[in-house]
């Protein structure tokens, strides 16, 4: 009996031992083998982490003005352990946010502890918020962007998201930089939700960002923005673009787009007007790329400085009649008027006497057939046939701005390049990275990129891009006082793969000359009622020009008198829209003008040059004052450039038949008599005595 029991006791006491090296056994796992994940567990079920936002870097303009800054926002954020009643919580939120119940429920019923309802939100909805004293709903001030300038150099600077992050322009291309380090708050939590500030809580600061110092220069951006909002206005155009750089450092001083957007509120713009299309699209360039053709063909020898060209209006490549812009042709001209008066005949005979490879060759030099690497986000490179699918037609389309598409940007810097004696610069936005306590972390300066033509041959180029403004098809980019260099350009824009009626007006020059400070491209995009670069795009040039040489202090230099050319006009078309003929003439007169009317209308309908434009003393000024004509007055073409009557003829909707270089000095028909649409003038142009 004995022996019964105490087998019992034994068994019991065995079974006792195995339990409890079991027990033992699985705890030493817990406590050996599975520590670390059961205390991460725990402590992620009672420790919260709170992301403490960074401050972000300003974005300044080159001296110093605020661009884009961070301003005090406030937050909703709520503790859902602290929160019973969800779903009431949420209906009541939702009549303040502008966030549905729905939404704001499945913030809130998980037990998660705090978690972010709403960002940067108004002085209003926080008052109200916080009027509703609703439990474990806190409101908490954060940061939010800021562009203290409104829509000022918008598609340049870009836009920032909800958590402040950068998503486009130069807040995207340098978050690096202005981001900074969030930091973060750990708080322990007991088991029924609260707080205990006695036990583990730790903070790690956040690092602010590094301000962005741009080479933007902010009064010459105002001045561009002004003066485009206006042409665009004026000329029913879709939109325009204006690009500023310093041709010496290849820094953009302006780049303007209108219509553009608030970065404040970019979300309620629409995502074409949030772009940047003076980098990220391209257009064809037109007449403005005629200056680096001519560029290549000096360097290579193909002509010279004082080549001539016929031009009878007309020029035959591969069975194809190409026309000349006029209708007519300039007859024998010089090489300096091909390019004054934009002859398309004569820049067909360059290139293709230069070739295509040779052309390709300079087209890759002056850095068009890649993006610039201006260090903006979308880049693009436009759009250049490939070598081996050049045609003979392609190529005399390319001579003269037709059949390729570049962006503003590559083609200004190209042009820049004859600006700065041939050298290309690598363009940039950028000009310091500055840390919070005012060190300077990295300075950008100028970077030559390679000597595209020589000295000399720029020196040529740009001696006759100054003829184009003294004389030629460029005349309402005068500025009294500077000697400036510029090139206008008339391109039919393609669309959908087709080449089309429609058309850009653009204006693309330097000044002044010598020592050039600023190059600037003008391009206004289908306007409405008059088309070419002269007429649309100029004047808004000349007045920035204008504007921006004044602000910088460059005192004006008076250009030297040369034989053969053109005086520089002295004065001003006013706008002569609405007014009688009697009144217009009366107006020109006062201005030494001449009235020339077409129609037999009450009113002035349009006029030729347009308000603004300069002209010469004593020279006409063509008002249409109906739509429907079909006989007109020949007007007095003496004194006038070959531009200038080709313009006032085609306008009258005559012909014109010049003959030799100069000013105008004979015409058939005379002056004053009544022609029939469409009966040629003949005009003999001779060079001022």
């Amino acid at each position: 009996m004995r022996k019964v029991r105490n087998l019992r006791i034994l068994v019991v006491l065995a079974g006792a031992v195995a339990m409890l090296m079991v027990f033992g056994g699985h705890l030493a796992i817990i406590q050996l083998l599975d520590y670390g994940t059961l205390h991460s567990q725990a402590l992620a079920e009672r420790l919260h982490r709170t992301v403490l936002p960074a401050q972000r870097g300003e974005i300044l303009g080159r001296h110093g003005r605020v661009l884009a800054t961070d301003e005090p926002a406030d937050a909703v954020w709520a503790d859902t352990y602290q929160v019973p009643h969800p779903a009431a919580t949420a209906l009541r939120l939702s009549r303040v946010l502008p966030l549905p119940a729905s939404q704001l429920q499945s913030l809130l019923t998980p037990k998660r502890g705090f978690v972010y309802l709403d960002l940067q939100i108004g002085t209003r909805r926080a008052q109200a918020v916080r009027a509703l004293k609703l439990p474990g709903i806190y409101l908490q001030q954060e940061t939010r962007r800021y562009y203290p300038n409104g829509n000022l150099a918008a598609p340049l600077l870009g836009f920032t998201g909800a958590e402040n992050q950068g998503l486009a322009g130069v807040e995207f291309a340098e978050q690096r930089y202005l981001a900074g380090q969030p930091g973060v708050a750990l708080q322990e939590y007991d088991a029924a939700g609260n707080p205990m500030p006695q036990f583990y809580h730790r903070v790690v600061p956040p690092v602010p960002g590094d301000n962005v110092e741009l080479t933007l220069d902010s009064t010459i951006e105002e001045f561009a923005q002004s003066a485009l909002a206006k042409t665009v206005k004026k000329w029913h155009a879709a939109s325009g673009r204006i690009l500023v750089m310093d041709p010496r450092t290849g820094a953009v001083l302006a780049l303007a787009d209108w219509p553009t957007f608030d970065p404040n509120h970019w979300a309620s713009y629409p995502p074409a007007l949030r772009g940047d299309p003076l980098v990220q699209d391209s257009y064809p360039p037109g007449s403005t790329f005629k200056p680096v053709t001519l560029s290549a063909a000096l360097q290579e020898g193909v002509v010279s400085p004082s080549a001539y060209f016929n031009d009878p209006g007309y020029k035959v490549v591969s069975g194809v009649t190409l026309h000349e812009w006029n209708g007519v042709g300039f007859g024998h001209i010089s090489l300096a008027q091909a390019l004054a008066y934009s002859s398309d005949v004569a820049f067909t005979d360059i290139g293709l006497s230069l070739g295509t490879q040779r052309l390709y060759k300079y087209i890759q030099a002056f850095g068009l057939t890649q993006p610039t690497g201006v260090g903006l986000p979308g880049e693009a490179s436009g759009v250049i046939l490939p070598e081996s699918q050049v045609r003979p037609i392609d190529l005399a389309d390319m001579s003269f701005g037709q059949s390729l598409t570049l962006t503003p940007l590559q083609l200004l810097n190209a042009i820049s390049a004859i600006a700065n004696g041939g050298r290309l610069m690598q363009p940039r936005v950028v000009r310091a990275v500055i840390a919070p306590d005012g060190k300077v972390i990295h300075r950008f300066s100028a970077r030559a990129v390679r000597q595209v033509v020589s000295p000399q041959v720029a020196a040529e180029v740009t001696s006759m891009m100054e003829d184009v403004i003294k004389y030629g098809t460029g005349t309402p980019a005068q500025i009294p006082g500077y000697v400036l260099a510029g090139k206008t350009g008339t391109s039919n824009l393609v669309i959908n793969g087709r080449l089309t009626n429609i058309y850009m007006g653009s204006f693309i020059g330097f000044g002044p000359i010598p020592n050039p400070r600023l190059a600037m491209l003008v391009q206004i995009y289908k306007p409405h009622g008059a088309f070419y670069g002269d007429i649309v795009a100029a004047p808004t040039w000349a007045k920035v020009m204008q504007e921006s040489l004044r602000y910088l202090g460059v005192p004006p230099n008076v250009p030297p008198v040369s034989s053969g050319r053109a005086a520089p006009t002295s004065a001003v078309v006013p706008d002569l829209a609405g007014l009688t003929p009697a009144q217009a003439s009366r107006l020109l007169t006062a201005r030494g003008l001449r009235l020339l009317v077409a129609g037999q209308g009450p009113t002035v309908l349009s006029q030729r040059p347009s308000a603004g434009a300069g002209a010469a003393p004593g020279s006409g000024v063509l008002v249409e004052t109906s739509r429907n004509i079909t006989s007109v007055q020949v007007p007095n073409l003496t004194g006038l450039s070959m531009r200038q009557a080709a313009d006032l003829l085609s306008a009258l909707h005559l012909g014109f038949v010049p003959t030799g270089s100069g000013l105008a000095s004979a015409q058939t028909p005379k002056a004053g008599a009544t022609a029939a649409v469409g009966t040629p003038v003949r005009v003999t142009f001779a060079a001022p005595p």
